[in-house]
């Protein structure tokens, strides 16, 4: 059996590569995810890959940090457009996984990557990244 944080990694890169029958391999049927930055929750896994497999474009997907915490698993990845042109995103997610090694539950958060507003880029608080 493979570890959690083995588990997580294998999902994201199945996502990463537009596999979605080999993602949805990896979630419990009855999986749900929720995405509280726009109040969408989606019950049962097809329905979660269903919106992969809509999603507009091609993106690719790199983790960035997991981090095991108790029974959970958070990860941070950073999500491009393939053509490299399109916006990009961090999303933060909370993994549950259930003793069978399937993902039971997925709470991400989202955020569009941009620079800081233009009073904090002259402020001289703080470096760009």
């Amino acid at each position: 059996m493979i570890t959690r944080e083995q588990l997580v990694r294998a999902f994201w890169a199945a996502l990463d590569t537009a596999a979605f029958d080999t993602a949805a391999g990896m979630m419990s049927p009855d999986a749900v995810v929720t995405w509280p930055c726009t109040g969408e929750i989606f019950r049962g896994r097809n329905n979660f890959i269903a919106v992969q497999r809509h999603y507009p474009g091609r993106w690719r997907i790199a983790v960035e940090k997991i981090l095991i915490a108790d029974e959970c698993v958070v990860s941070v990845v950073r999500i491009t457009a393939e053509a490299g042109n399109g916006p990009s995103f961090h999303a933060t997610s909370l993994f549950e996984c259930d003793a069978a090694g399937k993902i039971t539950a997925i709470i991400e958060y989202w955020a569009t990557d941009e620079g800081p507003p233009e009073w904090r880029r002259t402020g001289g608080w703080a470096e760009r990244s």
